[in-house]
């Protein structure tokens, strides 16, 4: 994921010259943070293939400005605010409308609870807590964000209201949200 392919001649100085090899830097730089960029772009309410996209964006504005020497906790947050930016741009160029203060508070609880780890310990926390729904929960979440279904969609196969698909997500979210955050705290203690 690196920006443009080296000119011949830069390549072979590259080779010739002592010392660590700036594009294999580079590389385990990106590597090291590129999980979590991704992982927090989704976690912003990113699709997929959106997170790709704007991971590598990401990427391709941090190697132009050469931050692959700053520190792990300064190239985190840059890259985060960078992410998150371009998610901003790219809704409004969709025309949709960012929820801010609540993707502050998200960023917040990121950078302090699951940014060490890239998320691993909190994606870990919500596929045991998935794991303990039962089928027709796990059913709706794979319906609203796996396969972006409507709630009209979701109603016909789940054969309640729209309503009620709104009123079963929201409760799902918190169930969700409730089993992580105890899952976090009782690994924090142990």
């Amino acid at each position: 994921m690196t920006s443009a392919s080296p000119e011949p001649e830069s390549q072979q100085q590259t080779e010739l010259m002592p010392g660590p090899n700036p594009v294999a830097r580079e590389a385990e730089w990106i590597g090291e943070h590129q999980t979590g960029v991704w992982r927090f772009l989704r976690y912003l309410g990113c699709s997929p293939s959106l997170a790709e996209d704007l991971t590598q964006e990401t990427f391709l504005a941090a190697l132009e400005k050469n931050l692959v020497d700053l520190g792990h906790r300064a190239a985190s947050a840059w890259l985060r605010t960078t992410a998150r930016n371009l998610f901003y741009m790219q809704l409004r160029t969709d025309h949709r409308n960012p929820v801010r203060c609540e993707g502050r508070k998200m960023e917040s609880y990121w950078s302090e609870s699951v940014a060490e780890d890239q998320g691993d310990r909190y994606h870990a926390a919500l596929e045991l807590c998935l794991q303990g729904l039962d089928g027709e929960h796990r059913q709706a979440l794979a319906m609203r964000y796996g396969e972006s279904a409507s709630r009209t969609e979701m109603a016909q196969a789940l054969h309640i209201g729209e309503a009620g698909v709104k009123a079963l997500l929201r409760r799902l979210r918190a169930k969700l949200k409730h089993c992580i955050q105890s899952r976090l705290r009782l690994e924090a203690a142990e």
